[in-house]
């Protein structure tokens, strides 16, 4: 099971992606949600999306398949985390 202080780290890293691909104000809020399939905690699928009109880019977070996904504002992946890749983290 992943730390929970390196999937805050690999989050953190999944944010400057998108706000590196957007520019502009960083100080836009995220916004967050949560589905717990099966209600299991382990299956959890979370959003993470860039507020604004349109929306800046969005993160999607799969626990049960240990995937981190960040979308741009076009709905193009801009890069794709498994949480095996918590060595990797640059933060």
């Amino acid at each position: 099971m992943i730390l929970k202080e390196n999937y805050k780290k690999l989050v953190e890293q999944a944010k400057e992606i998108v706000m590196n691909n957007f520019g502009g104000d960083r100080t836009r809020p995220w916004g967050k949600m949560h589905i717990d399939s099966y209600d299991d905690k382990s299956y959890r699928i979370e959003t993470l999306v860039w507020e604004g009109s349109p929306i800046k880019g969005y993160i999607i977070i799969n626990h049960g398949t240990g995937e981190i996904k960040c979308f741009g504002c076009n709905d193009k992946m801009l890069k794709r985390f498994n949480f095996k890749d918590i060595e990797n983290i640059e933060v």
